[in-house]
């Protein structure tokens, strides 16, 4: 009698959302187990059959996992166009935002980061984006050590001098140069 129960309301899942129920359990189970080439065939069948948020999400998910982020991105930014369930857009945005940054696309990682902190905010995120502010940040300094014009006489080149090698003495203090006290010194960015 259950069993008849829960069948009936497989079928009228099934009915009612047109959706191949069976195989979204088949794919969703062989991607926790990560047989990823598996879950691809099945999570591309199902977008392809319907284009739905849910669906870009899970395919896009399988291309991440297996390393493919180009994919990732791509389907990940599908599903941002789809209608959705509320809930899906927050982790498309998160997800969207792992795939640039493993792409090494920081700028857009960091957008779509706050995107998904607006949205529904929440500590993965907030890290994820903390740490995407910080390596641009950093990118930004080398980037402007690097693009700095070079020195052009003694007084630029002492300006600098700070910047490249703190512990580096001046010709003046020489004399009184403790050498036992010449320790590098680790700065932070």
């Amino acid at each position: 009698m259950m069993c008849r129960v829960m069948c009936g309301i497989l079928l009228c899942v099934h009915g009612l959302f047109g959706v191949p129920l069976l195989e979204q359990i088949h794919a969703y189970f062989l991607y926790k187990n990560r047989s990823y080439p598996q879950a691809l065939s099945l999570y591309e069948s199902l977008y392809a059959q319907q284009k739905h948020c849910e669906n870009a999400y899970n395919l896009a998910n399988v291309y991440y996992k297996m390393g493919v982020y180009a994919s990732a991105v791509r389907l990940y930014q599908e599903g941002l166009e789809l209608p959705c369930k509320e809930t899906y857009y927050p982790l498309l945005w998160h997800n969207l935002g792992n795939a640039f940054f493993a792409l090494g696309r920081y700028v857009e990682a960091y957008h779509a980061f706050e995107n998904a902190q607006n949205l529904k905010p929440n500590t993965a995120t907030h890290q994820n984006l903390a740490i995407t502010r910080t390596l641009l940040e950093q990118k930004q300094t080398i980037a402007a050590i690097i693009t700095k014009p070079k020195a052009q006489d003694s007084q630029d080149f002492e300006n600098l001098t700070p910047l490249l090698a703190p512990q580096i003495a001046k010709p003046q203090d020489a004399g009184a140069l403790d050498l036992g006290s010449l320790k590098p010194e680790l700065k932070p960015w």
